[in-house]
């Protein structure tokens, strides 16, 4: 039977009977043989004062149970039975059997056997967000204190097993929803198990609820057995949100080379709503020293994003050979340091925060391999390419105009040679048509089709040595620019299916600095003594020349301008070839020709009048005077100009485009698929040229197979000349030589692909496997586990000329790489970060391995990198509030080079 009721309907109920009965405003619920008693009927009770209790409860408790209620009048006590409930305000009380006292408004709770003699239907206590779980339960509702036994606390993500606790409601609007624990012989935990499989043990313990606990005198135990690590006192905060304070080690080792180290001792601070800080660092006892720190922002609708600096410093004692005055060798210990910073700044504007302006990039910089030096994973020691791009964009409404102010960057960590363009301002102009009418009347005129394009760039170029990259002769040697392009065209309909398109460019460059080159004459002489084997009295003394000199590069500092032209007309067309078959997979092929025939003209930039090439005087090798020419332009930020002379060009192209359509029987669908994608032929003949007026023919394309996940690429070059002895190109046709049109020069065909075994596996799903049978379910069950597997493949071929101008292939690139991870168990995981194999050099790049165990509320794992002979092993607990609880065993960098 299901019963349910208020506490206060039972006053009412078993004092009716007396006269001046205590009631309260409270409506009265009750089932079965208790009447129900309508609020409305409270209207025709006489206007009288009624005297409350001192000891009636200030609020209205619901109760019921899904069994039965028994009500004992003489005792005042209400049994419920079954899953029993007690709500009293923000309180609730759960369990299968709860006993209520009406004298002393104290609530006992309990489980009880089920049908299989196992106790069920234990006593749990909410109140608010805190819960507490027990054997058995005493609560007074109106002094709000309880005993509890056998009891299970939780507050976060803590749990706290104790034999008994007492818990007191804390006074005040603040705390009246949240209750004082005190505990004793309790275990702290972040196991939910119920027999935790760790925790920290202490005889006393006090719980503030969404404040802190509050632990003295404890120990570590494992597994219920203590261990040697015990705390004087402890203080766990237990606030939700933002909070500052300290953070503990994540991790701690020994090294040979850098002695005891802690790592990522740090510091929390959160500023404000927008914005947190942390701070974390590392410490070795002999003098290594590293600190990161982190400034987190946000605010919602306008912006977010992250600035990072890091900053290490490796202290070690190497052996160095020392020469003696007496020429004799010996070894000492010399210090070594290696000091290492990075920068990392990602900022993201909403797209809704301004409708003109945009601000947001990232920016990634580091001296001395940074992720190298403090990191073994293979994602950060192979990545040696660093990019940062940082922008400004203005749109000027009601104009084409949009101006970008920015930084760039590019790095290569290997070579440590940085680039960088601070500031880079680009200002574009959306394509207009000048000549059109605002109100047109009429057809459009052919001059209203002229459109004209604008933009320019301002670069402040730097370049060097990342660990000498921010010093003040990098700046000196900065190299600026600006440049701006201006280009005008006018698309025309001739001979109903070809486009006409005249067009005409125009660039200038300015430049504030010039190159000057000169040659230094400076003998350099080798000499060797050549002594007879037969006869060590006689001997020879041969002087050999080195050099003559070397080349002296100046940049003279002056306003220089670059004034570039270019000019042509294209015609331009479409043409459609298709088949169509009736029966097969194969239902069509389509074949799309975009030929193209231009005509451009740009003139000579290399005469003297425009002084844009000098001519200086050289000795070579051989002691030769030779004269050699050079772009003053050559070194600076957008290059000089072409050296090639006056061309006046005839250009042709071809791109391809084929195209399949294939019928599926699976669904009865049709697709369509490419077969060859932009299969490109072209070439030039040049008018002005006085020689070689041919170029060679250039063939480029690419193909997607398996679904788009594999790509072969292929490029070459066919000549119509021939080649001299040397090599050189030479004005005969290779028709005359060997009755060819066209004589291979060159070529490159690459594959690359990088798929997932999942994908791969759905290439050749089970089309034609029976979906009832087992063995073929168990065999994609099994190739599942692999799903997260990526595997990488890259293969180039490059053809190479011998010395009897016979062509060959050779590979340039071969290799294959597998990342990813495999769960060979529910609880085992084999990570692979890295495993390639280059069959060009015949060797890994650095292999990268780890396997891991879900011990519940543990983690157990392993990592290795044979290349360095590192490895880490560690046993954690999971994130949570005591993740510093930590058993690690590794060897870093530095002992794995000792090996």
């Amino acid at each position: 039977m299901f019963c349910r009721g208020l506490l206060i309907g039972i006053l009412f109920w078993s004092c009716s009977f007396i006269s001046q009965a205590q009631v309260n405003d409270s409506i009265v619920v009750a089932t079965d043989s208790i009447s129900v008693i309508d609020s409305t009927q409270l209207d025709s009770i006489p206007n009288r004062s009624y005297r409350i209790s001192a000891d009636a409860v200030d609020q209205k408790v619901e109760y019921g149970s899904d069994d039965s209620i028994y009500m004992d009048n003489k005792s005042r006590l209400v049994h419920l039975y079954g899953n029993a409930y007690v709500n009293y305000g923000s309180l609730q009380l759960n369990a299968n059997y709860i006993q209520l006292d009406l004298n002393t408004n104290i609530a006992m709770a309990q489980g009880m056997l089920d049908s299989a003699g196992n106790m069920a239907g234990e006593p749990v206590f909410k109140d608010g967000t805190q819960e507490i779980e027990a054997g058995r339960m005493r609560y007074n509702f109106k002094k709000r204190k309880g005993l509890v036994y056998e009891v299970t606390t939780r507050e976060s993500d803590l749990y706290i097993h104790g034999a008994t606790t007492k818990f007191y409601g804390e006074g005040g609007d603040e705390n009246r929803d949240h209750h004082t624990i005190y505990s004793s012989d309790a275990i702290f935990t972040t196991c939910d198990h119920d027999v935790p499989h760790f925790g920290i043990r202490s005889k006393k313990q006090k719980i503030v609820p969404n404040k802190v606990a509050v632990v003295g005198p404890s120990n570590l135990e494992i597994g219920g057995v203590p261990t040697p690590l015990y705390l004087p006192f402890g203080f766990f905060p237990l606030k939700k949100g933002k909070r500052g304070g300290l953070m503990f080690p994540n991790d701690y080792e020994y090294s040979n080379r850098w002695g005891y180290g802690l790592r990522n001792v740090g510091y929390y601070i959160p500023i404000s709503d927008h914005f947190d800080f942390t701070l974390l660092t590392d410490f070795y006892f002999r003098g290594s020293f590293g600190a990161k720190g982190e400034l987190r922002y946000k605010k919602k609708y306008k912006f977010d994003g992250n600035l990072n600096l890091g900053y290490s410093l490796y202290k070690t004692e190497e052996v160095a050979n020392r020469t003696a005055e007496d020429g004799t060798t010996f070894s000492e210990l010399v210090n070594a340091e290696e000091k290492s910073f990075f920068i990392r700044l990602r900022h993201q504007q909403n797209a809704r925060a301004h409708p003109y302006r945009t601000i947001g990039g990232s920016i990634n910089i580091e001296t001395n391999q940074y992720d190298n030096l403090n990191f073994n994973n293979a994602q950060n020691v192979l990545n040696n390419t660093l990019n940062s791009n940082f922008s400004l964009t203005q749109i000027f409404p009601g104009t084409p105009f949009t101006a970008t102010l920015g930084l760039s960057h590019r790095q290569n960590t290997t070579t440590r040679q940085m680039q960088m363009s601070l500031p880079r301002l680009d200002i574009r102009m959306k394509q207009i048509n000048p000549f059109k009418r605002k109100r047109r009347t009429g057809n459009e005129k052919w001059y209203e089709a002229v459109t004209l394009t604008y933009n320019s760039s301002l670069r402040y170029d730097l370049s060097g040595v990342d660990s000498t990259f921010f010093e003040q002769e990098t700046f000196q040697n900065g190299k600026f620019g600006v440049q701006h392009n201006l280009g005008t065209n006018v698309n025309f309909n001739v001979f109903k299916y070809f486009q006409l398109a005249p067009f005409i460019n125009f660039r200038e460059t300015w430049y504030t600095k010039t190159t000057d080159k000169s040659f230094i004459n400076e003998l350099q002489i080798e000499s060797d003594t050549l002594v007879d084997p037969n006869d060590p009295t006689q001997f020879m003394i041969v002087h050999d020349t080195t050099s003559y000199g070397e080349i002296l590069e100046v940049r003279n500092p002056g306003f220089e301008a670059i004034h570039q032209y270019d000019a042509g007309i294209s015609l331009f067309t479409k043409v459609y070839g298709t088949m169509r078959f009736k029966k097969g997979w194969l239902r069509g092929i389509r074949h799309t020709i975009k030929p193209s025939v231009s005509l451009s003209y740009s003139p000579d930039y290399t005469t003297d009048n425009l002084g844009y090439f000098r001519d200086f005087e050289v000795v070579d090798n051989n002691g030769n005077l030779d004269t050699m020419s050079y772009s003053i332009f050559e070194n600076e930020t957008f290059g000089g100009v072409p050296n090639n002379g006056e061309r006046f060009s005839l250009n042709y192209s071809l791109a391809n485009l084929f195209e399949a359509k294939v019928f599926s029987k699976k669904d009865s669908t049709f697709n369509k698929i490419k077969l060859f994608d932009n299969v490109n032929i072209s070439g030039n003949y040049n008018f002005a040229a006085d020689s070689l007026h041919w170029s060679p023919v250039s063939v480029s394309g690419n193909m997607r197979m398996l679904k788009g996940l594999a790509v072969i690429k292929f490029s070459g070059a066919f000549d119509p000349y021939t080649l001299n002895e040397e090599g050189r190109r030479i004005q005969k046709f290779e028709r005359q030589e060997s009755g060819k049109i066209l004589r291979f020069d060159r070529a490159t065909v690459s594959l690359n692909t990088g798929m997932s075994v999942k994908q791969f596996r759905d290439l050749f799903s089970a089309q034609k496997e029976n979906e009832e049978d087992k063995r073929a379910k168990r065999k994609a069950t099994i190739l599942s586990l692999f799903d997260n597997l990526r595997l990488t493949y890259q293969f180039t071929l490059r053809s190479r000329m011998r010395s009897d101008q016979s062509v060959f292939f050779e590979p340039s690139v071969h290799s294959i790489a597998l990342r990813g991870d495999i769960p060979l168990s529910p609880k085992w995981r084999l990570t692979v970060g890295n495993l390639d194999y280059n069959f060009t050099r015949k060797a890994t790049s650095y292999p990268d391995l780890s396997l891991s165990r879900d011990l519940h509320c543990w983690t157990m794992g392993i990592g290795w990198q044979p290349e360095r002979s590192t490895y880490n092993f560690y046993i954690r607990v999971k994130p949570g509030s005591l993740d510093f609880i930590k058993l690690p065993y590794n060897r870093n960098r530095a002992d794995g080079f000792d090996n």
